[in-house]
């Protein structure tokens, strides 16, 4: 069965780096990589009759149609085909949903846009509508990025939360060989039981030992995040991974540090797997 990749495109820089990502992992898997424009209603006259509406809207959407076809080659150096090209005018997330559907598809990558728009993904955004409902892993690439010659995969997981293990094993079948590793990584606040925090990771190590070479890691002390920041910047092909609904996406204090300080500042893209 043939599979995908859906990148959400508005024509910035950023969604330029989400396809430039999505193309370089989709020569690796032999993924389909699909664009998606929403065009913005704000162009159609709201006061035009149905006719004058129909042609404003047939023109932009073949403008944009044109534009992502010009983008996408030169991104990629390839022409893209017409079908893989998508423009909404509806719902956003309607389409999204469908196209998930309709084109088997593995990845959904989205750009982000910089502090400010990380601090608000989590609160309103469409990526926030997208984490909700859609059952497909969303990509956050953020702007300063390198190309990648293979993946670690950093796994942040806290005992406090149950990880299912389901599309991080899709993930690693998906890319197989360009997983050089796999990493559980754990941050130890002085609230948190070293023990079960110890024991849960070592669980973990132990279900995915067949799949891939894995260790975790555990960061403690007076200032874990600190450390977990030195740690991912030194990772050159290093992905951060967290579930929806985890610690690191759930509780304020965590979901700060993950998007400004490592998606951001540490310049790690980052996996959000559906719970």
């Amino acid at each position: 069965m043939t599979h995908s990749y859906l990148v959400l495109y508005d024509f910035s820089s950023y969604a330029r780096q989400a396809l430039r990502v999505a193309h370089q992992w989709s020569l690796w898997t032999g993924a389909d990589v699909h664009l998606l424009h929403n065009l913005e209603a704000a162009y159609i006259p709201a006061m035009a009759n149905q006719e004058v509406r129909q042609q404003v809207e047939a023109g932009s959407r073949s403008e944009a149609f044109n534009k992502l076809q010009r983008d996408y080659e030169d991104v990629t150096g390839k022409p893209i085909r017409p079908e893989r090209v998508h423009i909404s005018i509806a719902s956003f997330t309607s389409a999204i949903q469908k196209l998930v559907r309709k084109h088997h598809t593995q990845l959904l990558f989205a750009g982000l846009k910089g502090n400010g728009v990380l601090k608000r993904i989590f609160i309103g955004s469409t990526i926030l509508k997208l984490l909700e409902q859609t059952i497909t892993p969303v990509v956050a690439i953020p702007k300063k990025i390198h190309e990648f010659k293979h993946l670690t995969l950093h796994v942040a997981v806290s005992y406090h939360y149950a990880f299912s293990s389901t599309h991080l094993r899709q993930i690693l079948q998906l890319m197989g060989q360009k997983i050089k590793a796999l990493v559980f990584i754990s941050v130890l606040t002085k609230d948190d039981d070293r023990q079960r925090a110890t024991y849960h990771l070592a669980k973990l190590e132990d279900s995915f030992s067949e799949q891939a070479a894995v260790t975790s890691r555990l960061f403690e002390g007076n200032d874990p995040f600190a450390l977990v920041k030195a740690y991912m910047i030194e990772q050159e092909d290093g992905v951060l991974v967290a579930q929806r609904g985890s610690r690191a996406l759930s509780d304020h204090l965590f979901r700060e540090f993950f998007i400004n300080e490592l998606v951001h500042d540490a310049s790690s893209p980052l996996i959000i797997l559906p719970s």
